[in-house]
C-alpha cells in the first residue's frame, strides 16, 4: 500500500520582499483582507472554484524547478531516481492544496520523510512564488508516494506511451498521469 509521506512545515528564512504571489486573485478563489489590501492572494479552493485553485496552485512552479529540487534532494539523501510525476492535490481535498509526487527509485534514499522535506525546501529557493505561497499558509508541504521499482515501465507498456512522452508531462495540473501511475503501483502487473 502506498503511503504519501509529507514534508514538515519548517522554511527555511527567505530574504526578500519579491516573495508575492502574482495573479492569485480571482472570483473563484477565496480571498484574505491581506489580499485585499494588495499582499498576497489566498489560494484556499472554494467548493465552487476548485478547478482555478489547482490551476493557480500548478503555476507556482515550473517542471525545471520541481526537477532541479528532487534532483537536490536525491543527492543530499545519496538516492538516485529512476523516474517521477507531480501534480497538485486533489480538488476537494481536506486541508491546504499541496503538490503530490510519485518518485520511482533506482536507489532508495534512507529516510523518505528526510527526502520530502528537503524536496519542499528546495522547491522555496527555486520559485519564489511557491516560496511566497508556503510562508503565507496557503500551501501545504510537498507530499511524496513512493513507487515500486519498474511501475513506470508497466505504466507505460500497458498504455502504450513512449518514454519521450512521459517527460512532457511530469508537472502537470491534470492529476491523471499522477493517479494513473499510482493505481499502477497499487494493482502491479496484469497479463493480457
Amino acid at each position: 500500500m502506498l503511503h504519501p509521506v509529507v514534508a514538515s512545515s519548517i522554511l527555511p528564512p527567505f530574504a526578500g520582499s519579491q516573495g508575492r504571489v502574482p495573479e492569485l486573485r480571482s472570483s473563484a478563489i477565496a480571498a484574505t483582507p491581506q489580499a485585499a489590501a494588495g499582499g498576497v492572494g489566498d489560494i484556499h479552493p472554494r467548493r465552487d472554484g476548485a478547478p482555478e485553485a489547482v490551476g493557480q496552485l500548478f503555476a507556482l512552479a515550473e517542471a525545471k524547478q520541481i526537477d532541479e529540487a528532487i534532483d537536490y534532494a536525491a543527492r543530499v539523501h545519496r538516492a538516485t531516481v529512476g523516474e517521477f510525476v507531480a501534480a497538485p492535490s486533489p480538488i476537494g481535498a481536506a486541508g491546504l492544496p499541496w503538490v503530490e509526487l510519485a518518485i520511482e527509485f533506482f536507489v532508495p534514499p534512507e529516510s523518505v520523510a528526510a527526502l520530502a522535506t528537503d524536496v519542499d525546501r528546495a522547491l522555496t529557493r527555486r520559485s519564489m512564488e511557491y516560496a511566497a505561497a508556503r510562508r503565507s499558509d496557503q500551501v501545504g508541504p510537498v507530499r511524496v508516494a513512493v513507487v515500486p521499482p519498474a511501475t513506470f515501465h508497466q505504466w507505460r507498456v500497458a498504455w502504450r506511451i513512449a518514454p519521450a512522452d512521459t517527460r512532457a508531462g511530469r508537472w502537470s495540473a491534470d492529476r491523471a498521469v499522477l493517479e494513473s501511475v499510482l493505481h499502477q503501483a497499487r494493482t502491479g502487473w496484469r497479463e493480457a
